[in-house]
């Protein structure tokens, strides 16, 4: 069984270390695919769609924390948080703005806009005593594009979170699929017929024991059924599930994983405009 390595982790955790205290945007620059390995994009290729990002980095740290009796261990450890932001131009700039909103909704989970994303980085500069079992963390936020085309983008919002006292940091990935020319979310539904989600079930089960082994998965060693992932990557070459920590797993396993192609999934596909022939 093919098992992420907690070395991903713990680099992700190095990266907080350099965290300045304040929130304003640093390192500001333009895209190009070599502004981020996982960009799958080619090269010197100008989409129809005007598809054009930047990178923003807003940073925040508190080291002034107070001691207490119960958490004496708090001493030279500073909360702090990061996001690693791409704000999104398009030739429809209704679309680029609505693409941009649902990215800082996602992370805050609150609010959308720059603004929004400063707040939510500054949040640790707020902790006080009565706050501190609560907000004592460490968090690193990345955005990034994991592919596109002329009609989709698949976005990857990667979370790495570490609180004060734990066992071990938590790593989620998430992933939001767009269509560039409405700016909506892409729904499974829009790519397979629901009537053939058993057929894409059994594919998936199937594939993922192909691809990461038989052992240690809940669902062949428990009396759990295999489902299929929440989130999913929409990639030019086909469709890609990526479980959560815990969700099919132990924590060892990391984010599993299973990826369809599109000849694989040809026969379960709804017409669309995102897989063009």
């Amino acid at each position: 069984m093919k098992f992420l390595l907690p070395a991903l982790f713990f680099a992700l955790i190095v990266a907080t270390s350099g965290c300045s205290s304040s929130s304003e945007p640093e390192n500001v620059r333009e895209n190009g695919p070599s502004d981020n390995h996982q960009i799958s994009v080619p090269q010197n290729v100008q989409k129809p769609s005007g598809l054009h990002w930047k990178k923003q980095t807003f940073k925040a740290e508190n080291c002034d924390i107070p001691s207490t009796d119960e958490m004496e261990y708090v001493e030279d450890w500073c909360a702090q948080r990061s996001v690693e932001l791409l704000t999104f131009e398009l030739n429809d700039k209704s679309v680029a703005q609505k693409i941009n909103s649902l990215l800082t909704k996602t992370i805050t989970g609150k609010a959308s806009g720059i603004q929004a994303i400063k707040n939510y980085v500054n949040q640790v500069k707020e902790t006080i005593a009565v706050d501190l079992e609560e907000n004592l963390f460490q968090e690193t936020v990345t955005c990034s594009v994991k592919d596109s085309s002329n009609n989709f983008l698949c976005l990857g919002i990667a979370s790495d979170y570490y609180a004060l006292g734990a066992a071990h940091g938590s790593f989620t990935m998430n992933f939001i699929n767009f269509d560039l020319a409405t700016g909506n979310k892409i729904t499974l539904d829009e790519l397979i017929e629901p009537s053939n989600f058993k057929a894409l079930k059994s594919l998936a089960k199937k594939k993922f024991l192909q691809q990461n082994g038989e052992e240690g998965w809940w669902f062949t060693t428990e009396d759990q059924p295999f489902e299929l992932a929440e989130v999913f990557a929409l990639e030019r070459k086909g469709i890609r599930f990526i479980y959560q920590q815990y969700e099919i797993g132990p924590y060892a396993a990391g984010l599993p994983e299973v990826f369809l192609s599109k000849e694989e999934v040809k026969s379960l596909l709804k017409d669309n405009p995102y897989w063009t022939p």
